[in-house]
């Protein structure tokens, strides 16, 4: 069966086997569904259900609060499908401000001579969200083959950043220093081509290289580029930005 048909159930505050045998509360509703769908329905239905219960999947039992559940469902998805595989939400709206600053960011991503760009702007003025909408559009026009991101923060974990650009690369760095972990991280990203890196809630100048991101020289090597979001221009510029642009408020 193949990954994009496959199922995942989640039994939700139900045991998998009541699902599977249809007991307590499903033996209870079958025969009031059986006498307004008729036997036909109610007994396609018994089959979805005995055939869903023996796939593997997740309890609400087996976790202490929804929370951690949420948190674990959250993560395996973002194991199993690329960033730009995901659609962009209807909740991203284009206003004037988004639509200047995207223009120029998507004028950078084709500029061959450009290899790391700087977004700034104010906390929560929509930096994010612009610059996962233009990655995933720049992936669907074929500027380039894939794009990852992770949040670096006011105190950033190396060993955090590195695993989540490795899951999302598909690169399993476990058991590893961090400078192994880097060094694997950057022979991962060289061995591939068109690769777009944003780098998000950047504070302050941060070594790439500590993370395992190649240096912009090498980036141009393999037409790959780094985007940068912060809330000011001095650290683009601290940063060596090569093309720093501003998302004014909306």
């Amino acid at each position: 069966m193949k990954d994009r048909k496959r199922i995942f159930p989640l039994f939700f505050e139900v045991e998998p086997s009541d699902v599977r045998y249809q007991k307590r509360s499903f033996d209870e509703a079958f025969p009031k569904h059986g006498k307004r769908h008729g036997s036909e329905k109610v007994k396609q239905w018994r089959d979805a259900l005995n055939k869903v219960a023996a796939c593997r999947g997740w309890n609400t039992q087996d976790y202490k609060t929804h929370k951690k559940l949420v948190k674990h469902l959250v993560e395996f998805v973002l194991s199993k499908v690329p960033l730009d595989a995901i659609e962009p939400t209807g909740d991203f709206e284009e206003y004037e401000a988004t639509i200047e600053a995207m223009d120029e960011v998507k004028k950078a991503l084709t500029d061959d001579e450009i290899s790391a760009i700087g977004v700034y702007g104010m906390g929560g003025v929509g930096k994010t969200s612009m610059v996962s909408h233009v990655a995933a559009q720049a992936c669907r026009n074929g500027t380039f083959n894939h794009w990852i991101m992770a949040a670096i923060s006011q105190s950033p974990d190396l060993r955090k950043i590195q695993g989540t650009l490795a899951d999302l690369l598909g690169v399993k760095l476990e058991g590893e220093t961090e400078g192994g972990r880097a060094d694997r991280l950057h022979k991962e990203i060289m061995r591939r081509e068109k690769l777009l890196i944003i780098m998000d809630d950047v504070w302050k100048r941060i070594e790439l290289s500590t993370i395992g991101i190649p240096s912009y020289e090498e980036l141009q090597k393999c037409r790959s580029k780094v985007v940068l979001a912060t809330r000011r221009l001095h650290v683009c510029d601290s940063m060596d930005s090569q093309a720093s642009i501003p998302l004014k408020i909306l």
